[in-house]
């Protein structure tokens, strides 16, 4: 529970927003055709856009937000999803995606009171001394109330999901796995992995659809919260269920709200920031702060910490909301990404490409060393550009870092890991605040200050274990051994990489080979068994239709039949044993790889 001191005045407001608006809910008769619609629509309009048509790309995202915040269902995350490509469409394209809003109609209270007393299993009075109608916020999957508890009068806000929204999920995702299974024919999509991607968006559809998670989400934070300026709401359990979420009610206003105050009255809002006690760049630093941390330290960090999702208290504190679409890393990944960090704050290049190539094994075969180079050139130049604070915050955060490196994984064909898309929407998430609360942060004095901060960290929780005196040796001891031997597979791993890029380009080139030599013996096989059938069957006459096929039969060698027939066998023979050495070739080195990782 947040404590009451921390609760800000409330925040002036040039118009208080007017009644959520009540429309019909959606049937899913025609739905699969719609999702189909848009989704081939979208797909025309992205495969249209190239990263330098800024004008063209800022148009197209002002539409795809507009018609993906009508439509609804998974176009929501979808659209969060493509606004971590980066590297593939422009940035004012992007920067529209990252504005798409979840505000929509509002159902029938009717509906919604029923739906809760279903969950419940009794009527609202029982569980409510007061229970607002009207909805007081809507959104793509849910709308919320205002209540109070009827047992000890504390004010909470009701969460229900909507009751179209499941059955429009259904749909939506029926359409794009019928879409990607289309695209996936095309071979040169292949290092999308487009098929990880559908399951991403199941897994979305999952968490958005089950409040349990979310109420998760909430314990996950609260057990995690070390940080002092971190408040966490609580879920009251006894009140929620799949359907239906319940948690405090705090009066404070949510980061856009400030940012919009901040933005049309700079002076009420510079009045509101000192009587709270609020620095933008604190807070900003803060909220960085708290996000490495969840991503460095904690088993599962916040997806969407957006101004959307942070509600601003006194003090420069901060709590987050809408927990439903967590992130979760093991610790070997987090390991692995905190050295990456830490070499990229000692500028050690070379090293910090290495162990970012490791986050993508096995990779296809490529020129392993011009990779090297393209990445160390952006890793110096985006360090070069911190340096200069007068640049915009797009061309110095860590998203433009991101982006950049990302365009290279493109033009290389490196598969893409779905299952970093969470950590990508969190960092991009924290930039939308960071670039209006603090543009000119510096990225490198930040990442020094968490790793300060983290070792202090670190030395009480040790502290803490049972057997302190007995435990921080050996500890230390498995830690260093553990560092020791990470940075030993980096060198062996760097060795192999190299092999790796040889020997797959050999077995790249062999597999072609062996595949035009398929096409050959089938061409061949498909001519001598036409000369078969012009020697045993029916002669075929150099006539008007038939005057090039007949002209190359008349030219062939005058071999009998059966000749003829023993060498198109022989082709399909062919045919077929380059197949199976062009396969095997392709299962070898995947072997291979899978044995190197």
């Amino acid at each position: 529970m947040i404590d009451p001191s921390w609760i800000p005045t409330p925040l002036p407001r040039v118009a208080r927003p007017g009644p959520v608006e009540i429309g019909p809910l959606e049937t899913a008769r025609w739905r699969f055709r719609t999702s189909l619609a848009t989704g081939l629509w979208l797909g025309a309009v992205v495969g249209s856009l190239r990263p330098e048509d800024l004008e063209a790309g800022r148009a197209a995202g002002i539409e795809v937000r507009r018609r993906l915040g009508r439509v609804r269902g998974i176009f929501v995350p979808l659209a969060q999803l493509l606004a971590t490509w980066q590297a593939r469409f422009p940035t004012t394209f992007v920067d529209e995606l990252l504005r798409l809003q979840h505000q929509s109609l509002g159902f029938e209270p009717a509906l919604a009171r029923s739906a809760i007393e279903r969950e419940l299993r009794g009527p609202i009075e029982s569980w409510f001394g007061s229970f607002e109608e009207h909805p007081f916020a809507a959104g793509a999957y849910a709308q919320v109330h205002r209540a109070t508890r009827r047992d000890d009068g504390r004010s909470v806000v009701v969460k229900v999901l909507r009751p179209d929204i499941e059955a429009l999920l259904d749909a939506d995702l029926r359409a794009f796995g019928r879409m990607i299974r289309l695209v996936s024919l095309v071979r040169s999509v292949a290092h999308l992995r487009l098929g990880e991607l559908l399951g991403e968006l199941r897994r979305i559809a999952q968490d958005v659809t089950d409040y349990q998670r979310e109420a998760c989400g909430f314990r996950e934070l609260r057990r995690t919260a070390s940080d002092p300026w971190l408040g966490s709401l609580r879920v009251h359990e006894d009140l929620s269920t799949r359907r239906v979420l319940v948690i405090d009610r705090v009066e404070a206003p949510v980061l856009s709200e400030v940012l919009e105050l901040m933005e049309t009255e700079p002076d009420r809002a510079r009045g509101w920031l000192e009587e709270n006690g609020v620095s933008p760049r604190r807070l900003a630093r803060r909220i960085y702060q708290t996000q490495l941390r969840q991503v460095l330290e904690e088993s599962i960090f916040h997806a969407q910490p957006g101004p959307a999702n942070i509600q601003v208290l006194r003090g420069d504190r901060f709590a987050l909301l809408a927990t439903g679409q967590m992130g979760r890393l093991d610790q070997a990944f987090q390991r692995k990404f905190t050295r990456f960090l830490r070499s990229l704050l000692s500028r050690e290049y070379k090293d910090s490409v290495d162990r970012f190539v490791r986050f993508f094994d096995p990779l296809p075969p490529i020129d392993l060393y011009r990779l090297r180079s393209d990445l160390q050139r952006v890793f110096r130049d985006w360090d070069s550009r911190t340096l200069i604070r007068d640049l915009p915050y797009g061309v110095r955060s860590l998203s433009s870092l991101w982006a950049e490196v990302g365009r290279i994984s493109n033009e290389y064909r490196i598969p893409s890991e779905w299952y970093l898309f969470r950590l990508d929407q969190g960092f991009l998430s924290v930039d939308l605040s960071m670039s209006r609360l603090h543009p000119r942060v510096d990225y490198h004095r930040e990442l020094a200050r968490y790793f300060r901060t983290s070792w202090r960290r670190a030395v009480p929780k040790a502290l803490g274990s049972p057997g302190p005196l007995a435990a921080i040796g050996p500890r230390a001891i498995d830690r260093q051994l553990e560092d020791a031997g990470e940075d030993f597979a980096n060198i062996v791993s760097r060795n192999s990489l190299d092999f790796q890029s040889t020997t797959g380009k050999i077995t790249a080139v062999c597999a072609i080979l062996f595949r035009q030599g398929r096409v050959l013996c089938l061409a061949a096989a498909a001519i001598t068994f036409l000369a078969f059938l012009d020697r045993a069957v029916v002669p075929i006459r150099p006539d008007v239709r038939w005057s090039r096929l007949g002209a190359v039969l008349a030219g062939l060698p005058r071999l009998t039949a059966w000749d003829w027939a023993l060498l198109s066998t022989l082709s399909l023979l062919g045919w077929r044993t380059a197949g199976q050495a062009s396969e095997r070739l392709v299962r070898k080195e995947s072997r291979y790889r899978s044995l190197t990782d």
